[in-house]
Parts: structure tokens; sequence; C-alpha cells
């Protein structure tokens, strides 16, 4: 019937990409459901046959959700470019420490490096070796790379600071 169909496109939509995920890179973006959007109308579709409210309720909720933008539109992050850099010049036994935490699978989606440790804690990695590099990933809208350095505090130095899209990259080592 319909209602299955639609019931069908709704699951597999969200399903097989997760499932895909899973098996070979983490990499599902909620933007990949959107196709979940045609199987919910449709759904919604089978519920209002024979309500003639219905149509007028669901036109009015349209209207009023297409008045203001539900979040504000935020230019894509680079972070294929900060992790290539990372790639390229993290020594073994560095550490990532990566800004929000929810950016981690992002990171991890183009740095393919294990020898180099990822945090993702909401404090700066303690007991560094002085031997190794901190690499401090900033996504937008996090803590600029001056606030970064005061909480840090004198401890350590920001030796090279790379930005590509709304993404910073500090190299950071213990003050000798």
């Amino acid at each position: 019937s319909g209602g299955m169909i639609a019931l069908l496109l709704v699951v597999m939509s969200v399903v097989a990409p997760v499932a895909i995920s899973i098996a070979w890179s983490p990499a599902f973006v909620a933007r990949y459901g959107i196709v979940a959007t045609a199987g919910l109308l449709l759904l919604a579709g089978v519920g209002a046959i024979g309500r003639k409210w219905v149509p007028v309720a669901c036109g009015v909720v349209f209207v009023g959700l297409s008045l203001r933008p539900i979040a504000p539109i935020m230019p894509g992050s680079d972070w294929r470019s900060a992790a290539r850099v990372v790639e390229a010049e993290a020594r073994a036994g560095d550490v990532v420490w990566i800004r929000p935490a929810s950016s981690v699978i992002a990171v991890d989606y183009y740095l393919h490096r294990k020898d180099v440790q990822r945090w993702a804690s909401g404090e700066a990695p303690k007991g560094m070796l002085a031997d190794h590099d901190l690499w401090v990933v900033l996504g937008e809208g996090w803590l600029s790379p001056e606030h970064w350095q005061a909480a840090a505090g004198e401890k350590y130095v920001v030796v090279e600071r790379r930005e590509f899209a709304g993404v910073i990259v500090l190299r950071v080592r213990v003050r000798e």
C-alpha cells in the first residue's frame, strides 16, 4: 500500500546511510536524511485523507515555518585542509585537541594517522611531554586563539597558526 511505501522511504533514507557510515567510514551527516522528508509528507498525506481541516492547518504551519529561517546559514568549515596540515606535519606522539568536540568526526574523517592522539575533552590535555606538540583545531564560533592562549597560561606557547574557512589550527609547545 501507499502507506507502507512511504514508511519504507522514511526508514531507509536514514537507516541505509547510517549503516553504510558504520560499515565503511563514519561520515553520516544529518542532511543525508533529507530524503526522509518525502516519505514523511507521503505519510502525512495518507493520514490526512478524508479530513477537511488538515490541508488548511498544514498550509498555516508551512507558511509560518517559511517566514523565519530555522537555523542561521553558516559557511562550510574546511576540516579537510586543517586535517591535512596535522596529517603532514604532526610527529608520532603529538596530540590533537579538537574544539568543539562535535567536530571530532569531521577531523577523523580526514586525519588517518593513528600515532597522533585525539583529545576532545573540554579541557586542554594535561601532562604533555616537552618533546611533543599540541595541535589545537578550533572550529568556527569556538574560542579564539587569543582566548585559548589566555586560558592555557604561560605554560604553552603558540608557535604556528594557520587559518582555513571556519577553522583555525594552532601548533602549541610547552614553554621551555
